[in-house]
């Protein structure tokens, strides 16, 4: 990897964790505005009708992706004729695929409504007014995922993270807008987020119409492009789709027997997964470009140092904050909430704990979407998914608590990795040997030894006022020498100083 990749890499990782940091103060305050707004039982109902069209809302998330992968893999060939072919095709494919969004979304709303909710029957009017803007809110976030490619592709990291930022402050204004008219605040947040969401779209497509030639929208009719484009968007919804049903439609099920506070619980523990997980995307937006094009340049050797690296990394920085957080769970809440629903402290460490093992995922899984061997990828991924799914429901009907949902979860999570490996050694001949000793085994030693110094440390203030903050200081600073000295190798060492050096002459 040369000196000038690395520095445009350092550069928008920079980019992606100013937007991280902002993005994650943004939304853990906006929770707490939110939450005091509408009250327990309201928060809960907006994230149980949220998880309605989240089930199926994924495909923002899917189709950008795969419209990226195929844009940087023509981009790591230099073969810029097909770049607005690409781009053309991916709006009519997302088009396609939101009609039948909508189709399947109000079918299942249907059901769930008649059938399965357990709210106060005096806000079901407002649920379902909430659940029609939510389905609007994600046909435009559908639709603008071509756009989220092309910008990405294209690493103006810079804009996007400003874009993401202003979405983020939008929000939280809308929260503050609540109180001053006298309707329903439900309704209300759900009409001023769907506004948002038209705004962003149309500020994207400017910008990419001006910025990129490839950007201009052109009636394709390539039939084997979209076989392609289609086929590989295909697979990893349905792949997708499984992890949506673990956390929407386990949602689902923890409001037939718990209802809208336990609803409220889980809501508030996602908030805090969705953060962390803020650090892990800014670290993968900036990378994830240039490796597949790297991969597309049939430079082997030089993707797996960047797939080691970034599996290394993407778990320290998991691990790290979810190590403070599980030992501090309750002084993080009274800190961040007025009042801290029941059963938010352990789903909020049973969560943590899941996003940890799943940290280890994302590299692999960009392995496959690289490989374009995605079909044989995510049929096992949902076969793990349903079976857990069922064995949640099970769980529940049996009688155990809540939280057994969660501790399922975990469990399954370990055996979704374990398969992935597993699979990637057989698709895509995966050096598993070298990943076994150069990334797990370095990372095994790493956790343990955090766990033990975070408990020693933890209790050395624990009579401390506000000990555990500083305990969390200690804890990062040791972690982060723990980790440069133990886990990163010597050639992972020159890439890290490379960026800090670069930092400091950027700054």
């Amino acid at each position: 990897m040369s000196s000038n990749n690395t520095k445009r890499i350092a550069k928008n990782t920079m980019f992606m964790y100013m937007r991280m940091i902002l993005l994650m103060l943004i939304s853990l305050y906006s929770s707490r505005i939110l939450l005091k707004e509408l009250g327990v039982e309201d928060f809960g109902v907006y994230n149980l009708v949220g998880s309605l069209v989240i089930m199926f809302n994924s495909l923002r998330g899917i189709f950008s992706s795969s419209t990226q992968r195929f844009l940087n893999f023509e981009m790591g060939r230099n073969n810029f004729d097909r770049l607005q072919k690409i781009f053309s095709m991916s709006i009519q494919v997302n088009f396609f695929i939101a009609c039948v969004f909508v189709i399947a979304a109000e079918i299942f709303g249907w059901w769930f409504f008649n059938y399965k909710i357990n709210i106060d029957p005096s806000r079901m009017f407002a649920a379902q007014i909430v659940f029609q803007l939510t389905i609007a809110t994600s046909v435009v976030s559908v639709m603008t995922t071509p756009f989220d490619a092309i910008i990405i592709a294209n690493e103006r990291l810079n804009f996007y993270a400003y874009i993401s930022i202003l979405e983020a402050i939008l929000k939280l204004c809308i929260i503050f807008i609540l109180p001053i008219f006298g309707v329903d605040k439900l309704i209300l947040y759900g009409v001023l987020l769907f506004s948002v969401q038209i705004l962003i779209r149309f500020i994207n497509s400017i910008y990419c119409q001006v910025h990129f030639k490839e950007s201009k929208f052109t009636i394709t009719r390539d039939k084997s492009l979209f076989k392609e484009m289609f086929s590989f968007a295909s697979w990893s919804f349905l792949g997708n789709t499984g992890y949506s049903l673990i956390n929407e439609g386990l949602n689902m099920v923890l409001n037939i027997y718990g209802g809208a506070v336990v609803n409220a619980a889980r809501g508030l523990a996602y908030q805090i997964r969705y953060a962390i997980e803020q650090f892990l995307n800014s670290v993968n937006k900036a990378v994830d470009p240039f490796a597949v094009k790297t991969f597309a340049k049939e430079d082997v050797d030089t993707f797996y140092k960047i797939h080691f690296l970034m599996s290394k990394i993407l778990y320290f920085v998991y691990l790290a904050i979810a190590l403070s957080l599980y030992l501090n769970t309750e002084n993080v809440l009274n800190l961040w909430l007025p009042v801290i629903p029941k059963y938010t402290i352990i789903f909020v460490q049973l969560i943590i704990i899941n996003g940890l093992i799943r940290s280890l995922g994302h590299p692999l899984n960009l392995l496959f979407e690289a490989a374009n061997e995605v079909k044989y990828y995510h049929i096992r991924n949902i076969i793990v998914n349903i079976l857990l799914f069922l064995t949640g429901i099970a769980v529940l009907e049996i009688g155990f608590p809540y939280e057994s949902v969660f501790v399922v979860m975990v469990i399954f999570s370990f055996i979704q990795w374990f398969t992935m490996i597993i699979q990637a050694k057989i698709l895509c001949d995966f050096p598993l040997k070298s990943y076994l000793t150069r990334v797990v085994i370095p990372l095994i030693i790493h956790t343990a030894l955090s766990i033990v110094w975070g408990v020693l440390v933890f209790k050395a203030f624990a009579f401390v006022n506000y000990g555990w903050l500083i305990g969390i200081l200690i804890i990062a600073a040791l972690m982060c020498l723990q980790f440069y000295c133990i886990v990163l190798n010597n050639f992972e060492r020159n890439r890290v100083k490379s960026i800090f050096v670069f930092r400091k002459n950027v700054l």
